[in-house]
């Protein structure tokens, strides 16, 4: 809204359903660097208590008429935080990219949501005992021991970070859901388990070295789990100890088994009455029918780089075609799917150390994409296009040994047009 009660160019947001789940009770004032005197005054004179600031500075929260604030989160880069901590009633916190202090969390303990990019230096988040909605990109720990203390933690939502397990979870009581994405070092999901008696919701988005879920069987509550862009689990055996399952979210073409079993999954969905979710995968009626045979499979260690070949699913978009998308024909589709694994056996023969020819061959194909979307008039690439390859890019410089962290935007974003 705008002009409201004679305050012009100053925006007040009403709150969101997403934001009230997590415990927001005020609409929001948006801070811009021209408005700033007007959106205090705004804030006093309606009694507003959460901030979203698009300014380069922050200094104006040392303003008394600020003191009461409990949400707030920052947009941009800000040089100098501190004016942060005069905020001691805060309860909602979206950290900004690259803050330069490090980071006490200490000073915020009334803090229930902790969200946006977690500091490179910071200490005492053990400390957050109120904490209940987690929300963070760039988490650089192997694990979450340091949530173990968390004990009012309901949600879980992280992106892009480098935990391996979850361990210290699992005496979260309260824990509802976990949310991960691109988190391209997990492995397992040992950390939660039959204290978890909270846990429903369980959602693993693009975590490419991900193996072991056997963990999921020892929830006693879990009704939704949902796996995408997974390459290769050890088994799905899991599936069978759910008792409370609802929702199962395990598309095979984008869900790897190492020995190809996907009985538990099939029965599941069988006995949830869902099996219409694996509609169009071909290989259903063989499992069906049992005439699918499950043979022991040898201990082969495949690379990064062999498992995004061996699952790589652009053809998968010729399916578009048969909603009108006339554009994703077998030949476009083999077309882009070529370029991809081009530079997969390019960069499997360059030397380890070499991360400048590796950057180099992926900016190629890149432009190399570039060029074939601008042949069919930009719109092989469009909105679902380009997420699933920028995940992909992602990926495969991870698997090469490039920091994708390095790439705030994804690697592919340096010279994308698409």
């Amino acid at each position: 809204m705008f002009g409201v009660n004679d305050f012009k160019n100053v925006r007040i947001e009403k709150i969101k359903p997403f934001e009230t789940a997590y415990e927001k009770n005020t609409d929001t004032v948006w801070f811009e660097n021209h408005n700033i005197e007007a959106c205090i005054r705004v804030v006093e004179k309606l009694g507003i208590e959460h901030i979203h600031l698009q300014t380069n500075t922050i200094d104006f929260l040392a303003d008394t008429r600020l003191k009461k604030i409990k949400g707030i989160s920052i947009q941009y880069e800000i040089k100098n935080i501190e004016p942060l901590f005069n905020l001691e009633y805060l309860t909602h916190l979206g950290l900004p990219e690259n803050v330069q202090i490090e980071f006490d969390f200490s000073r915020f303990k009334n803090l229930i949501f902790v969200g946006g990019f977690l500091p490179k230096k910071y200490k005492n988040i053990h400390q957050l005992l109120e904490l209940k909605y987690v929300s963070l990109s760039n988490y650089r720990k192997a694990n979450l021991i340091e949530f173990s203390q968390c004990g009012q933690l309901r949600t879980l939502w992280m992106y892009s970070v480098e935990i391996e397990n979850l361990n210290g979870l699992s005496n979260l009581a309260n824990l509802i859901k976990i949310d991960l994405e691109n988190c391209r070092k997990l492995v397992s999901l040992d950390g939660i388990g039959s204290k978890n008696i909270s846990l429903q919701n369980v959602r693993l988005i693009n975590c490419k070295r991900f193996k072991n879920a056997d963990a999921l069987g020892n929830l006693p509550n879990l009704t939704q789990l949902q796996f995408y862009e997974v390459h290769e689990l050890y088994s799905l055996n899991f599936l069978y100890n759910l008792n409370s399952i609802e929702n199962l979210y395990i598309n095979p073409n984008k869900v790897g088994v190492r020995n190809k079993d996907y009985y538990p999954l099939v029965e599941t969905l069988k006995k949830l009455d869902k099996l219409e979710f694996l509609k169009g995968w071909k290989p259903l009626k063989s499992y069906l029918n049992k005439q699918i045979v499950i043979e022991p499979t040898e201990e082969i260690q495949k690379s990064d780089l062999e498992l995004i070949k061996e699952h790589l699913d652009i053809m998968s978009w010729t399916e578009k075609k048969d909603e009108g998308l006339e554009q994703y024909t077998k030949k476009n589709c083999k077309t882009a799917q070529t370029i991809i694994l081009r530079l997969i056996t390019q960069l499997e023969n360059v030397e380890e150390s070499d991360i400048l020819k590796k950057e180099e061959l992926i900016k190629e194909c890149v432009l190399e994409l570039n060029k074939f979307n601008e042949t069919l008039d930009s719109s092989f690439i469009e909105t679902e296009e380009r997420e699933e390859l920028c995940d992909l890019f992602d990926n495969i410089a991870d698997a090469v040994g490039l920091n994708v962290q390095d790439y705030p935007d994804g690697i592919a974003s340096k010279w994308r047009d698409w």
